[in-house]
């Protein structure tokens, strides 16, 4: 089974299933100024070094569009390629999974030896037992020594909604890595739909 296949039922969306942290030459080819090129490829460089060492999470913080679930994705193809579990969610899918089979979510969520929690702060109800849901999932997979990564629009978002403990152990156990503020979600539709064509 092909890596994309695999990226495809740990629950990553099609559009992401090409992101793959060896192509460099995705950010060169792209309209954005050449500094931003230059973070976006050191940016890939230094995922390399995390899933090379496999001890730290990830935080990508960036403005809608910027790619973090892009380069959230790419990690995910690294760490399948290196044989660990791994599976991406979204805020919204652990609140809908813990209401409907909390064993259920327990399992999904904890076994993945690398966990993509897409858009962290994106609730549609904040609610304090919402927010406690994601707390004691967060919370768990430390426990259990679990490798993280997290996207969201800034880390005021993470302030502003969860307990200092667990911002803290957020950014104790995950390299923060702030995206530039381009929007490249045409350039990836475009990569996307020209790779279906051929």
């Amino acid at each position: 089974m092909k890596v994309s296949e695999y990226m495809a039922r740990t629950g990553v969306p099609d559009k992401f299933l090409l992101a793959n942290l060896e192509d460099t030459d995705f950010f060169k080819k792209l309209n954005i100024s050449e500094e931003n090129k230059k973070r976006y490829t050191a940016h890939y460089e230094r995922c390399k070094k995390i899933v090379e060492d496999g001890v730290y999470g990830v935080l990508l913080e960036g403005i809608p569009g910027s790619g973090k679930s892009w380069i959230g994705a790419a990690l995910l193809r690294e760490f399948l390629k290196k044989g660990k579990r791994a599976a991406r969610t979204t805020t919204p899918e652990i609140l809908d999974y813990f209401f409907k089979d909390f064993q259920g979510l327990r399992e999904r969520y904890t076994i993945a030896d690398v966990l993509f929690i897409d858009d962290l702060t994106k609730m549609g109800f904040q609610t304090d037992s919402n927010i406690n849901i994601i707390e004691r999932l967060i919370r768990l997979r430390e426990d259990e020594g679990k490798i993280t990564i997290f996207s969201c629009f800034s880390e005021a978002d993470i302030v502003a909604r969860f307990s200092k403990d667990v911002h803290r152990l957020i950014l104790g156990t995950a390299i923060h890595l702030v995206l530039p503020e381009v929007d490249l979600r045409q350039e990836i539709i475009s990569k996307y739909a020209d790779e279906r064509l051929k």
